[in-house]
């Protein structure tokens, strides 16, 4: 299933018509270290890949 996603604010992206949104995590330096997936029933933490 595809979805758009929107931005919510410079750290959180959101799919229109569905509750469910990604919340990045950011270092000191700014850099993204990973994102929380939120959603009915779920919540889950993906590390970013180095």
């Amino acid at each position: 299933m595809e979805q758009n996603l929107f931005p919510e604010s410079e750290n959180v992206l959101f799919a229109n018509g569905i509750k469910t949104k990604m919340v990045f995590k950011r270092g000191t330096d700014g850099k993204v270290l990973g994102f929380t997936l939120t959603g009915p029933g779920i919540e889950r933490y993906f590390e970013k890949a180095r």
